[in-house]
């Protein structure tokens, strides 16, 4: 044992790495041919028809005929390497680029057959069913369909059929199908779809309205104005109005209110323009660690429900017009 501590503390560093790459060879080589070994049982078992695999999922089927043929490309490549020659432009990798897009492109289908393959499995390993599986409680769509009164498509459909039994020569057309495609995120963790949330929610509080006043009160920086459409006043006022007003603060003189600028200024001290600012304030709990909701505010709708609406009508007031006015009388 000493001596053999010895060898190994005079080796260079070169035969430390070719000894460790022969013992990761041989244990790789070990778990190959058990691999073979578990194969062949199976092919035993598939040749003398004790297992039958005639009616399986035919997807399951492409994959693995199409990961057998990467595997068998993967190790041609590596005996050319392994031999000293060259692999560029072979056209196994070429035959390799092909089965790997195949490869991904059945995933998104694989995940969807994922509720059928599982069942199956269970069925295979016990033997039977059990009542009691929480995966045998599948809606069935046909029995929502019994009690449903015929509609317009069915009543097509049997006029296109009367129409083909008298011979009459119908002209059909095309309608392109309405697909649009979707980013896959069957392989994105729930883990990541929070921190994503969680980001989103951050940049909301960090661009609301709370945090823009607190930064520029709190803040060295120079005031900022944009033309954005803010919920403020001071954003929803126009030009004219500011030169109007930097004109009356100079001279200190009140200038004539037209009646159209008397009404766009009345609906702009109104709480539907001014937001919810006044009634509510930004969720912040992203900021400091917390959960931050990813749903949307609520809808305008709802809002102008819960604040009255703008073309509601007035009840009161108005000058007094709907009362009668007493006449005095004198003696």
């Amino acid at each position: 044992m000493i001596m053999e501590v010895e060898k190994s503390r005079e080796l260079p560093p070169e035969a430390k790495e070719k000894q460790d790459l022969v013992k990761q060879v041989r244990t790789l080589l070990s778990t190959i041919s058990s691999a073979a070994k578990d194969a062949n049982t199976s092919l035993d078992n598939i040749n003398k028809q004790e297992l039958s695999v005639s009616k399986g999922i035919s997807i399951l089927d492409v994959k693995y005929q199409n990961k057998l043929m990467y595997l068998t490309n993967i190790s041609y490549l590596m005996m050319k390497r392994l031999h000293g020659k060259q692999i560029h432009g072979d056209e196994a990798i070429d035959r390799l680029v092909t089965l790997r897009t195949v490869l991904e492109r059945i995933r998104p289908l694989e995940q969807k057959l994922k509720y059928q393959i599982d069942k199956y499995i269970k069925i295979a390993t016990r033997g039977d069913t059990n009542p009691n599986d929480p995966t045998s409680f599948k809606a069935n769509p046909d029995m929502l369909m019994m009690n449903e009164e015929p509609s317009d498509d069915d009543e097509e459909e049997t006029g296109k059929k009367k129409k083909k039994d008298k011979g009459e020569v119908e002209v059909v057309v095309y309608k392109p199908p309405k697909l649009s495609s979707v980013h896959y995120d069957g392989d994105v963790s729930r883990n990541e779809k929070q921190a994503k949330s969680l980001e989103r929610a951050r940049k909301r509080a960090l661009s609301s309205n709370l945090m823009q006043e607190l930064k520029e009160e709190y803040l060295d920086r120079p005031m900022e104005y944009s033309h954005s459409s803010s919920n403020t006043l001071k954003n929803i006022m126009s030009e004219r109005e500011l030169a109007r007003q930097d004109y009356e603060e100079t001279y200190f003189t009140r200038l004539p209110l037209e009646k159209k600028s008397k009404k766009s200024k009345f609906n702009q001290l109104t709480l539907n323009s001014i937001g919810d600012q006044v009634t509510r304030f930004e969720d912040l709990s992203a900021l400091h660690g917390g959960g931050g909701e990813d749903d949307e505010d609520e809808p305008s709708k709802k809002r102008k429900r819960m604040l009255g609406g703008k073309n509601k009508k007035r009840t009161g007031g108005g000058g007094g017009k709907g009362k009668k006015k007493k006449k005095r009388k004198f003696k």
